[in-house]
């Protein structure tokens, strides 16, 4: 049975038709989550202080998730990236490393200033001691 979408050709009274396919839906590339994150935080983000003053805009709890099959790596292309870095922080969080010394000995500087007293103080709800809370700075070989 023919469909009003098919293709159908008569050759030598003899007709053949091609079932014609639906389009294929565009899948989406998984940078675009980034991006409609960013649109997002910049139409409903919140306004914050931060430690250099700029301030930032910020969403509490936002995710995104990314399929490691295929031999794809989520790494963003829209900005510069300082994959040293990102390398590293991640060799240190799944070592289970909380001592951000450990990184600044390499580079890399990120967790740094979030690590101190001053900072977490501002923060406003650390009661705890700062030998208690993941990512700080602490004695040299602490891992």
């Amino acid at each position: 049975m023919l469909s009003g979408t098919d293709t159908c050709m008569n050759n030598d009274n003899a007709e053949t038709c091609i079932p014609k396919k639906e389009p294929m839906k565009t899948q989406k590339h998984d940078e675009m989550q980034y991006l409609e994150l960013i649109q997002h935080i910049i139409d409903h983000g919140s306004k914050k202080e931060d430690r250099t003053g700029t301030g930032t805009l910020s969403i509490f709890g936002a995710q995104m998730r990314f399929s490691l099959r295929n031999n794809v790596f989520p790494l963003l292309t829209t900005k510069r990236v300082f994959w040293r870095g990102v390398a590293e922080e991640l060799l240190w969080f799944v070592s289970g490393c909380t001592n951000a010394n450990e990184l600044s000995k390499k580079g890399i500087h990120i967790w740094d200033a979030n690590g101190s007293r001053e900072f977490l103080d501002k923060q406003g709800n650390f009661k705890l001691k700062i030998e208690q809370i993941c990512f700080i700075k602490l004695p040299a070989n602490s891992c």
